[in-house]
């Protein structure tokens, strides 16, 4: 258990703090590597997906591509719309990111 601490210690800042793939006692607030499906993260009473495991100890973030079709538009204006309308939906998932961690702090108990 200590290797795997030490070894995934570093990786996106999780600083796990062993392997439970057979079960154990766990820390409260304390990120810990799972294996029911493949290599999964648990962090408190969360458990994060295989998949998603993988993304938090490559530290990849995802990409979204669109593709519009503005054909027959003006381009400047439909450049200008297209921009505003990401900066909103940047501004809206951060607003309710903080409104979330505000609400789990709540939620967990004071040490």
């Amino acid at each position: 258990m200590k290797l795997l601490g030490s070894l995934f210690g570093g990786a996106g800042g999780l600083g796990l703090a062993g392997a439970l793939a057979g079960g154990g006692d766990m820390t409260p607030g304390a990120a810990y590597l799972v294996g029911e499906n493949g290599p999964e993260i648990r962090r408190g009473n969360t458990i994060s997906s295989n998949s998603a495991s993988r993304r938090m100890l490559e530290g990849n973030a995802s990409n979204h591509y669109y593709t519009i079709d503005a054909r027959g538009t003006d381009p400047v204006l439909t450049e200008q719309r297209t921009r505003q309308a990401i900066i909103a939906a940047h501004n809206s998932a951060v607003t309710k990111s903080i409104q979330v961690q505000q609400e789990h702090l709540k939620r967990t108990p004071q040490r």
